[in-house]
Order: structure tokens, then C-alpha cells, then sequence
């Protein structure tokens, strides 16, 4: 078990540290995971520029779904892309109608469960066989152009997708300054970015058993002590008292079969003190410091 101490902006070190470490002990890339309680963690990882704290545009959505069907084949990305693409054709062809949350998959009330997931699946089906939709180069005025005659046809064509036949498509408008910014470049911050193996959550990696497992810490801790995002929320206090936080961290290790690696913030303005090292140390982890 070893507790990898990092500083802002190092976390794409911490990936490849685990991956050497990986590779050093023998194991299967393949079936390891990174694992974090914290989106905005996630997201940074990816190298992506997206905030989960920017007002919802719906063209934006059905672009982030496409893309995240190749830039992220784990089962957590594969389950956001579907989410996404829910609230998108909820948004496009319901958007009067009282609907469930993003979890639900913003599930028209009018609608019973199977034929809204039948539908889902009928519409991501029909947007990945469109070339010119997987196209991200594009500015988001040309991509919308290219969108919006294919929404049409779902509620035009027999495609299977009874449900959308004769609805309205209303896209709405582009983000306000973004119709000649490249989708690309905005759901990309970083080139080149490298990640040894799928990024999962806790709720994602539930059932897995592992070769080995990175769980990320945030850098910076939240107000909310029972998040779980940051590593000082996942070990038992001196009251033994047993806390959210302490119940995701359990999720998380014992995912593992032999590796155990933490990635936890160092900032130079308050680096780690001699009580916190000793707990790390005390739980069995050997502490290793990156260097710039």
C-alpha cells in the first residue's frame, strides 16, 4: 500500500507513477482503476475544460454524449453519455412536460420506463451512424447545422422510434460567444493526455475486483465532511465512529487484490504535519513524496 504526495497540477505524475507501479509489480493495467469521489477531480484527469456548474445547452449536450462514447469507455462514462443524451432529447422533443431528475434519466412523466430507455437507445443508435456527427473540428454553428436535420428525421422517418414521431425538435439556441469557437477545443484542455486505465467512481466500481487501484484524493477539502472526497474523510477518527466518508473509502480499497495506492495532496502552503503522516503510515502505507 503506498500513499503517492502530490501538488496541484501534478495529477497527471500521479497517473503515471501508478502506472509504473503497475507494471513493477506485474499486474494487469487492464484490470486496474482509478478511482474518485469528486466530478470536478474527474474531469481534470480527462484534461477537459467542461464545468458541471455551467447553465445547460442542449446542443452541447448531445456533443459531449457522442464524445464521451470515445474519449471514455468505462462504465461510469458510458453511463453519463447516456444520462446526457436523455436530458438532451427530453430537453428537444418534451421540454413542457414534467420530468424526472438526471439520474432518471429525465424520464417524461407521461412515459413509462421501457419505452423512454427503448427510445434512448434508438436515438443514440441513429447519431452514431452519422459520420458528419463524430466530426468535432467543426465550430458548434456547423455542428448545430449538422445536428439539427437528423433530430428532424427521428420525428419524421419510421426509425423505429415511434415515440418522437410527429414531435418538434427545438435544439434552442448555441452558448452565447461559442458559434465559432471548435466543439473540439471545448470539451479539450490538454493534448496528449494520458491515462493507463479506466476512471471510475465509487458507485461505478461497486462488485469490480481489481489487480490494483489508485483512489484520489481532491486537492482541496470540502465543507461537506461526509463527501468523501478528500482523503482526510476516510479513515476513522479517534471516536471510531464510522462516517460516509469512511464507507466510500471501504468501497474503494477493497476493490483491490494486491495494489493499494493513494494520491494524496501535499500543498507547499500547508503541507502534511507530523499527525497526518503518522496516520498514513499507521494504516499500513508507505509514503512516497513526488518531485517536480
Amino acid at each position: 500500500m503506498i500513499a503517492l504526495l502530490y501538488q496541484q497540477d501534478q495529477e497527471q505524475q500521479v497517473l503515471i507513477e501508478f502506472e509504473a507501479l503497475i507494471n513493477a509489480n506485474q499486474l494487469s493495467v487492464e484490470n486496474s482503476r482509478v478511482i474518485v469521489r469528486n466530478n470536478t477531480l474527474r474531469e481534470k484527469l480527462f484534461g477537459r475544460k467542461f464545468s458541471s456548474s455551467q447553465t445547460i445547452n442542449t446542443i452541447e449536450e448531445y456533443a459531449r454524449s457522442l464524445y464521451l462514447c470515445y474519449t471514455d469507455n468505462s462504465v461510469n462514462g458510458f453511463q453519463s453519455s447516456i444520462k446526457i443524451l436523455a436530458r438532451a432529447v427530453q430537453r428537444t422533443y418534451f421540454s413542457g412536460s414534467v420530468h424526472s431528475g438526471f439520474d432518471q434519466l429525465s424520464k417524461p412523466d407521461e412515459l413509462d420506463s421501457q419505452e423512454w430507455r427503448t427510445t434512448i437507445s434508438g436515438v443514440r443508435k441513429q447519431l452514431l451512424t452519422k459520420e458528419i456527427l463524430l466530426d468535432f473540428r467543426c465550430t458548434w454553428s456547423q455542428w448545430k447545422a449538422n445536428l439539427k436535420p437528423v433530430l428532424d428525421n427521428l420525428a419524421a422517418e419510421a426509425t423505429g422510434i415511434s415515440i418522437l414521431h410527429g414531435q418538434a425538435a427545438d435544439l434552442g439556441k448555441i452558448r452565447s460567444g461559442s458559434a465559432k469557437a471548435i466543439v473540439l477545443e471545448t470539451f479539450e484542455s490538454t493534448p496528449n493526455i494520458s491515462i493507463p486505465c479506466d476512471i471510475e467512481t465509487i458507485h461505478s466500481c461497486k462488485g469490480m475486483s481489481l489487480d490494483a487501484v489508485l483512489f484520489m484524493s481532491s486537492y482541496r477539502r470540502s465543507r461537506d465532511q461526509d463527501s468523501g472526497s478528500h482523503w482526510c474523510d476516510w479513515f476513522a477518527d479517534d471516536n471510531n465512529s464510522i462516517s460516509e466518508g469512511n464507507r466510500l473509502a471501504y468501497v474503494a480499497f477493497s476493490r483491490a487484490r494486491h495494489l493499494i495506492v493513494l494520491g494524496i495532496p501535499n500543498p507547499p502552503s500547508s503541507p502534511l504535519n507530523e499527525a497526518e503522516l503518522q496516520l498514513l503510515t499507521q494504516a499500513g502505507f508507505r509514503i512516497e513524496n513526488l518531485i517536480e
